[in-house]
């Protein structure tokens, strides 16, 4: 048989473990009545209710709907204010470095791509203002060939079907002329926006390296004056020991 000090603890373990079965039953009552008094406060709310729909009904706390930019009428940022956080946030992720060594790289890096990206977009300006000349001067040569074909073959237009059909035509010779147009300066902006990015980006690196060697030369210039100098006071000073 069992003590009584056995049946006493199973006795007290059972109770402690209904007590904890009924407060989680009561939480999550709890829980389930919140959300349908939050649902029925929504609800109140579309309705034009917003005076009952302030505060819920079981903790409350104060309850507003969030406005369609993101924000609420209960503290919570706005559209702007947030993206303005997640900018910054953004940008402290990009700048964030282990070590200085580490962050140094990352501007270099950051140098480089501003470099090439401005250098494509000035020469894709460039290339985009050459491409419109390239089709401009293509349309004026052949709307010059176009107006002496008509020039010399003016008695061929006399019936309707001959009228009709080079309507046609100068139709289809302006649509050309208009796509030629469009696609030499579609063709100069990109390639200029290439050329200009890899342009841009080899003559960063270029001046990096030429800054780099130029400054480790001046600095091996001052080390090698200044190990010059050190061995001449020791020898100086060894010559006055003697």
């Amino acid at each position: 048989m069992r003590s009584p000090h056995l049946q006493a603890g199973e006795q007290h373990h059972v109770q402690q473990q209904q007590q904890q079965q009924q407060q989680q039953q009561q939480q999550q009552q709890q829980q389930q009545q919140h959300v349908s008094i939050m649902d029925w406060q929504r609800t109140l709310r579309s309705q034009g209710q917003g005076r009952r729909a302030n505060t819920c009904e079981l903790c409350k706390a104060p309850y507003r709907l969030q406005d369609r930019f993101g924000g609420s009428s209960s503290g919570q940022p706005s559209l702007p204010r947030r993206l303005l956080s997640n900018l910054n946030a953004a940008l402290f992720d990009a700048a964030y470095a282990s070590s200085w060594p580490g962050l140094a790289m990352k501007l270099w890096r950051s140098y480089i791509m501003a470099q090439g990206i401005t250098q494509a977009l000035r020469l894709g300006l460039s290339g985009f203002s050459a491409g419109m000349s390239i089709g401009k001067t293509l349309i004026e040569e052949q709307a010059g060939l176009l107006n002496g074909m008509l020039r010399y073959s003016s008695g061929l237009l006399g019936s309707p079907y001959a009228e009709m059909i080079w309507c046609q035509a100068v139709g289809a010779l302006f649509v050309g002329m208009l796509s030629e147009l469009v696609y030499t300066s579609i063709l100069g902006l990109l390639g200029g926006l290439a050329y200009g990015f890899c342009t841009g980006y080899v003559g960063a690196i270029k001046g990096s390296v030429r800054l780099l060697s130029g400054v480790s030369c001046k600095a091996a210039t001052a080390a090698a004056c200044l190990a010059v100098r050190v061995l001449r006071g020791a020898l100086g000073l060894l010559v006055r020991v003697l």
